[in-house]
């Protein structure tokens, strides 16, 4: 029932949706939304020389259905792929532009290309001071990587490693790596020892806001600026990276001594850095009481 009344008000919001005087034609269809499981999106191809319409106009356009089934996420395209009747396609459409689970509110994105020859779906962002910012959207699984210290000898290193499966962060894994101290493997480097430590759903769910935080406020790539002469900089450094399901680097920003951008301070609390003293102690004490008496 639900989902029948979910694709009964998408037509009507179509219909109302396309009597914009900016659109040419547009579709809605169904996305996935953490909170209330779908939301009605629209594909919509704007007409030439045109204002693009944003959700907002949109949403306060359609008037004959109520805000739960009002559209949630626009999708800018060239064109509007074609079902197998030659019609514009609804079912499977979200899955097709790989658009994420909406987490809250309201999104954008824009795709170009025509037909099944299309390019990567692309977020419509806006930064802190309201600036609109444009990136490549980010899908899952996702990785969360923390190096820190890496300038610092060994003993002082270690990487963070989250791993989340879907949007909802119901599966995650949390690792962190610290390297043998005195101890070298066959080419002369210390191995990283790996152990996985628990992280609360609430925990994990901030890190993703995190990485969304981050990539609209300073962008996917990002070299901290060092600070000029005579003024101290921070006593810190590490590196942050973001990877796809297929291990490609979708974010990276850097830090080191010196540099005036202050620490990722957030990432660092969830992924256990600020913590990690406390592990250090309660592993030593787990290879204590499992060391063997010397006889």
């Amino acid at each position: 029932m639900r989902k029948a009344r979910l694709l009964s008000s998408a037509s009507r919001a179509h219909l109302e949706c396309i009597s914009r005087a900016q659109v040419e034609t547009c579709v809605c269809f169904s996305t996935p939304a953490e909170l209330l499981g779908e939301v009605v999106a629209v594909a919509c191809v704007v007409k030439k020389g045109a204002t693009p319409p944003d959700i907002d106009q949109l949403r306060a356009g359609v008037k004959t259905v109520g805000n739960r089934f009002k559209p949630c996420v626009l999708v800018y395209m060239d064109a509007i792929p074609k079902g197998p009747t030659g019609k514009p396609k609804r079912i499977g459409l979200s899955q097709q532009l790989k658009i994420p689970t909406l987490l809250d509110g309201v999104e954008t994105y824009s795709v170009k290309g025509v037909g099944n020859d299309l390019g990567p779906l692309i977020w419509h962002a806006k930064k802190l001071d309201g600036t609109p910012v444009q990136m490549k959207a980010f899908s899952f699984p996702m990785t969360i990587q923390l190096d820190m210290n890496p300038d610092l000898g060994t003993e002082e290193r270690s990487t963070h490693i989250l791993y989340l499966e879907e949007v909802n962060c119901a599966v995650r894994k949390l690792t962190i790596g610290t390297y043998a101290d005195k101890v070298k493997d066959e080419e002369g480097d210390p191995p990283i020892i790996t152990r996985e430590v628990p992280i609360t759903l609430p925990y994990a769910k901030e890190a993703v806001e995190d990485v969304l935080y981050r990539a609209t406020h300073y962008g996917l790539d990002m070299d901290a600026e060092m600070a000029s002469e005579g003024r101290p900089g921070e006593d810190f450094a590490a590196d942050y990276y973001v990877y796809d399901g297929e291990g490609n680097v979708v974010l990276r920003h850097s830090w080191r001594v010196g540099c005036k951008t202050t620490p990722p301070g957030r990432m660092m609390r969830l992924v256990g850095v600020l913590h990690l003293e406390e592990y250090r102690k309660e592993w030593d004490g787990e290879k204590k009481k499992d060391a063997k008496p010397v006889d």
